[in-house]
């Protein structure tokens, strides 16, 4: 079972040496799984625990200029728990933490707090302040740990990185992104109360306020939704539902028409996952309209979705 533990816990693995990686793991896509399974097979080979040191929030948020991220804490938490570390150490970001520099969080954190005796990151890992912290950075300042460097994953010849994935997601490529994420993009966060008006013309709606930072553009998609540990197919509007939104503002939103399912699932964690585009979203000239275009979506959705299999979130 993965152990997590923050700043102020002391390492579940106090006394015993340990091998880490550190990063942000924003998606943590396949440039990222394939580093971790080197710290866990590693881990392995010398009967030692694995940690991935990861932070709480972007560390450009602080620094300025921050992505959108394409997991929440709680999402990238969820999809390491799929993979066989042993504990990962989520260290709180902040302006102070950014001055820390490549040696003393070597010094203070990855050798007095956590005994690591292996490094291994990715080409281009870092830490500390201004990234000085790296492979090299490691080779020649310290001959007790052993760093290793895994080589970036490359698919279709494009380097596997979280912007490359932010730039598919944004643009709609939701194939390139699954490519890279090795598995369809996601949203996850909570199940909220709608204005309830989809029920009212047969077709109710699960309301997500989502956890992430970054969608899909708006529109209608085929998608599947994840409850709990069950899968359903669906379709998902992105945007502000014009033809039952009259206020002059409207704020975007997720909702996920779930098929075959009847049930309550406020205040639940649902993960919706994009497959398909099948629309634009439009404003059309009532309910009536409206209804006719949603059984015309979920005909598209349904033979799309017959192509597509999706029964785990777990990263490959």
């Amino acid at each position: 079972m993965l152990r997590l533990f923050g700043n102020d816990n002391e390492s579940p693995f106090k006394g015993q040496q340990t091998v880490a990686t550190i990063g942000m793991f924003d998606g943590v896509h396949l440039g990222h799984i394939k580093v971790l399974k080197e710290v866990i097979t590693t881990a392995k080979k010398s009967n030692l625990p694995s940690i991935a040191i990861t932070f709480d929030v972007h560390p450009r948020k602080i620094l300025g200029n921050a992505p959108a991220l394409i997991c929440s804490l709680e999402h990238r938490l969820q999809l390491l728990s799929h993979l066989e570390l042993d504990a990962v150490w989520v260290i709180s970001f902040t302006e102070e933490f950014s001055k820390v520099t490549a040696k003393e969080f070597t010094d203070k954190y990855l050798i007095n707090r956590l005994s690591v005796s292996k490094v291994i990151l990715g080409e281009n890992g870092n830490f500390g302040y201004k990234g000085e912290g790296c492979i090299s950075f490691l080779q020649k300042n310290y001959s007790g740990i052993k760093s290793i460097c895994v080589p970036r994953v490359i698919i279709d010849e494009i380097p596997v990185s979280s912007s490359q994935i932010r730039k598919n997601t944004r643009s709609g490529n939701l194939a390139a992104s699954r490519k890279l994420l090795g598995r369809a993009p996601s949203v996850l966060g909570k199940v909220v109360k709608g204005k309830q008006i989809g029920r009212t013309i047969g077709f109710p709606t699960l309301n997500l306020n989502p956890d992430h930072e970054l969608f899909p553009p708006d529109g209608v998609y085929a998608t599947f939704t994840r409850c709990g540990d069950s899968f359903f197919k669906s379709i998902t509007n992105i945007g502000t539902c014009p033809t039952v939104n009259m206020d002059a503002v409207c704020l975007r939103s997720i909702e996920s028409h779930l098929f075959n399912f009847s049930g309550n699932l406020y205040d639940h964690t649902a993960e919706v996952f994009f497959i398909e585009k099948i629309r634009d979203e439009k404003k059309f000239s009532g309910l009536i309209e409206l209804k006719d275009q949603i059984s015309n979506d979920i005909n598209h959705a349904i033979k799309i979705l017959a192509k597509n299999t999706y029964t785990d979130s777990a990263p490959c």
